[in-house]
């Protein structure tokens, strides 16, 4: 996350605040993203860094619920499901 564009990281952890009303899985993310105009970081895997550093920060939590990912680019792998706090 440290490599991440600032600008980028703080306008994801805005839309992770909105977004996270209730669940909510790194997908549900990307898909704000895409719909506010963000472009895609040069390492997509920050997403997970920022996740984990909302969750140390207790603003989210994880579950021990998993989804298949609907992105293409993850072929339906499992992902987390979060909520907010």
């Amino acid at each position: 996350a440290s490599a991440t564009d600032p600008t980028w990281a703080t306008d994801i952890e805005n839309i992770i605040t909105r977004l996270a009303t209730d669940t909510f899985t790194s997908d549900d993310v990307w898909q704000a993203a895409t719909d506010a105009n963000l472009d895609m970081p040069r390492e997509p895997r920050a997403l997970g860094a920022i996740l984990h550093r909302l969750a140390r920060r207790r603003i989210i939590v994880a579950t021990n619920q998993y989804v298949p990912s609907l992105r293409p680019a993850c072929h339906r792998r499992p992902i987390r499901v979060w909520r907010k706090t």
